[in-house]
């Protein structure tokens, strides 16, 4: 049969299909998804004791509790990510695949059709993410205000609004979910070896946090060093060398951890457990994870963390008929930190101390630490009495040392990111009830940014003079500025940014005064 005629009874059949039978090779098609991860849902020691398990495959939602042992108790509809696969970059349309975290609870200003009466946003991209390069933002669970339809979201996971109204009887907070291709049932081999893994992470963690408290080198032995820098930001050199600082300048550690968790991912495994830490200058808590990647001999070693400061996580309830585990519920959702390019440091910093009696000194928090030097930046030390003033002398000028290399770090990313115009590097320097001069709130920010940045390119950029001081919410930077554009405009002036830390540092206000 001629090539020609072929084509044209081809487009012939497909003008009388029926349009039922085109949605249906749709779905039909959509079932044989691009190559994934399939998890293995088994009950061992310190497998979570609620799990929220998504079956993109299948396009089903499992919820899973302890109930000696660990079962599935509900089965919900879903729809994911009109693309196949894993998430790999940001805008394409697909659902990750991964273990994460929900982080948040939000009821209002949705958008009813898109999202429903309530969402449940998860910590995508997580640390492993980071490292394996993907990108994008605003994975959530989440409602729909129209009928379901498989294969139709940006990436989300979207249910009926009946359905995710009934997780108003748990606290989500804090929950591991998992996302992939297919949810399976363990073979006895599979059950035997996460088990294995999971008693080999959680002794681990015990050995990871003694050595801590020991305030020992091994420590540093539990990290992949190149896979660390790169899922964190941060190089692991200036992580060890901020670390050591403290060792050398506390003179005990105390690092306590509970209710420890693990979980298999694509390729790496998540622990998770509450955290107490306690030294000289401060007690802290809350929900550390740890995720473990193989190195290039096989043993996993950590490669990312998160903190999340006074969150309670979910209780490992391993008995036999406990109740579903409650997790606390917090407004603090964890933010990851951002990586960006790093320039030249500034050769000219001063810091001022602040003036305030040597037993309430406002310093950088000496635990817990995953972002750029964090150990020098989140609480006010409560510092008490020591018995050689000498000691308390060198010990804050160990931590101004640290507040000048973090307020470095940070004016760098932000000059960066102001120089080269990248706007969305540029905003995650900014916290959202940010003021920069008359401009008020983030959204605001952005957009006077969006708008001439289209239209002018920046020429110049210099800062010069910088001096650090620390108050009371946080630190204060001052510089002499000088800018030019490409339409000539040029100007010279003091420029005050005013930084307060929430798991990062973030401008809050921005005040600029021209210079003569």
């Amino acid at each position: 049969m001629p090539a020609a005629l072929t084509r044209n009874l081809t487009l012939l059949f497909l003008l009388v299909i029926p349009s039922v039978a085109i949605a249906a090779a749709k779905t039909d098609a959509a079932t044989v998804a691009a190559p994934g991860w399939q998890t293995v849902v088994t009950d061992y020691a310190n497998a979570p004791s609620f799990l929220i398990a998504v079956d993109k495959k299948e396009q089903q939602l499992r919820i899973f509790e302890r109930k000696s042992p660990l079962v599935k108790v509900a089965e919900y509809t879903i729809t994911t990510g009109q693309n196949h696969g894993d998430k790999l970059v940001e805008g394409d349309m697909k659902t990750p695949e991964g273990v994460y975290f929900v982080v948040k609870y939000i009821n209002s200003g949705l958008d009813y059709a898109l999202y429903g009466t309530e969402a449940y946003p998860l910590n995508y991209p997580n640390p492993v993410d980071r490292l394996r390069k993907k990108t994008g933002y605003g994975i959530w669970i989440h409602g729909k205000g129209i009928p379901l339809v498989p294969y139709d979201s940006n990436g989300c996971v979207g249910m009926n609004n009946q359905d995710i109204l009934k997780f108003k009887e748990r606290s989500l907070i804090g929950q591991p979910v998992t996302l992939a291709l297919a949810v399976l049932e363990p073979t006895p081999d599979k059950a035997a070896e996460k088990s294995a893994t999971s008693a080999m992470l959680t002794a681990k963690v015990a050995d990871w946090a003694r050595a801590w408290s020991n305030r020992s080198a091994e420590m540093f032995d539990f990290y992949d060093q190149n896979a660390y820098s790169l899922a964190q930001g941060q190089s692991f050199s200036s992580f060890r060398a901020q670390k050591e600082q403290l060792f050398k300048a506390l003179p005990w550690i105390k690092t306590t951890v509970s209710d420890v968790q693990a979980l298999e991912g694509p390729g790496y495994w998540v622990t998770w457990f509450n955290q107490n830490y306690e030294a000289p200058n401060l007690k802290s808590w809350g929900t550390r994870r740890l995720y473990w990647q193989p190195d290039a001999q096989g043993q996993l070693r950590i490669v990312g963390m998160e903190w999340i400061k006074n969150f309670k996580s979910p209780e490992l309830y391993a008995d036999a008929g406990s109740k579903n585990p409650q997790a606390a519920v917090s407004d603090a959702a964890p933010v990851m930190s951002a990586t960006a390019p790093q320039s030249a440091p500034f050769t000219q910093v001063t810091v001022k101390p602040v003036q305030q009696p040597a037993t309430a000194v406002q310093v950088a928090a000496a635990e817990p630490t995953e972002q750029k030097n964090n150990a020098a930046s989140s609480a006010v030390r409560n510092a008490q009495p020591d018995s050689s003033a000498t000691k308390l002398t060198q010990d804050q000028q160990e931590i101004d040392k640290m507040l000048a290399a973090e307020a470095r770090e940070f004016i760098d990313k932000w000059k960066f990111a102001w120089k080269t115009q990248n706007l969305d590097l540029y905003m995650r320097c900014y916290a959202d009830k940010a003021m920069q001069d008359a401009r008020k709130g983030k959204n605001w920010i952005t957009s006077q940014k969006k708008d001439l940045w289209t239209r002018v390119k920046i020429v110049k950029l210099d800062l010069s003079d910088i001096q650090i001081e620390t108050t009371n919410s946080g630190l204060k930077a001052t510089m002499l500025q000088t800018y030019q554009d490409s339409t000539g405009y040029s100007d010279t002036g003091r420029k005050t940014l005013h930084l307060e830390f929430d798991k990062a540092w973030h401008i809050v206000r921005e005040e600029w005064s021209a210079v003569n």
